[in-house]
């Protein structure tokens, strides 16, 4: 091998070399933006204002609600009276507004299709 081919080698692996710890650092600057990013929101959710929920405890449904806001997560659980930032709140609420909507549309379209499926009733 030529001392011009030993140098490029040498160049090249410089170059790998460096190209693999431009990664490695990229990959360490997400993760600790990923950490900033949930620190940041923890503070946020800890600085607002707490509002208390209770969740009604029914057959069928969880023992605890679950909200998650960037990677923070708040267990809910139902049957008992608990302080939360109020973003979760809102979540929740907005949350069982929308399963209502969902459960009121779903009851008016089974009512309609067992009207069509028998002319007979109307």
């Amino acid at each position: 091998m030529t001392t011009e081919e030993q140098a490029a080698a040498k160049t090249a692996a410089e170059a790998k070399k460096a190209a693999a710890k431009t990664a490695a650092e990229a990959k360490v600057d997400v993760v600790q933006a990923a950490k900033s990013h949930r620190q940041l929101t923890k503070e946020y959710l800890d600085k607002q204002e707490k509002v208390s929920v209770l969740l009604q405890l029914s057959t069928g449904e969880p023992i605890e609600e679950t909200v998650t806001i960037n990677d923070v997560k708040f267990v809910i659980p139902r049957g008992k009276r608990v302080s939360v930032p109020l973003d979760v709140a809102t979540m929740i609420e907005d949350k069982m507004r929308a399963e209502g909507k969902l459960a009121q549309v779903s009851k008016e379209m089974m009512a309609n299709m067992a009207k069509s499926e028998n002319p007979d009733n109307q």
